[in-house]
């Protein structure tokens, strides 16, 4: 590739080292290919950035949904909870019945 843009420009020493840890046999290679990998790569980058905001994205509202269908079920053992400890009081309570029952019925046979 014929280069007749001729410039001269200033840097940093960070620029320096990022530039000499580049691909290329001169400066000026390792700059031209940092430049053209920056833009070949950097469209690639920001779809593939863009791709996986929305897989964040979707897993955001699955956990959503999850985390609502945990809090639903939590609710719904609560609930039962709630019913099993009243039908154990309603047991006790018809178990006390029938003993109340028991001894009036004894009571009667023994006075007849």
């Amino acid at each position: 590739m014929k280069k007749d843009n001729i410039r001269s420009f200033r840097f940093s020493d960070r620029v320096l080292k990022i530039l000499e840890g580049f691909e290329g046999k001169s400066l000026n290679d390792k700059f031209e290919n940092l430049v053209l990998y920056c833009h070949d790569e950097v469209p690639k980058t920001e779809a593939r950035l863009k791709h996986l905001n929305e897989c964040i994205a979707a897993k955001y509202k699955e956990f959503d949904k999850l985390r609502k269908d945990a809090y639903y079920l939590d609710h719904i053992q609560s609930d039962f909870q709630t019913l099993r400890s009243n039908f154990d009081h309603l047991t006790w309570a018809v178990h006390q019945l029938m003993d109340r029952l028991d001894d009036r019925v004894e009571g009667d046979v023994t006075q007849d």
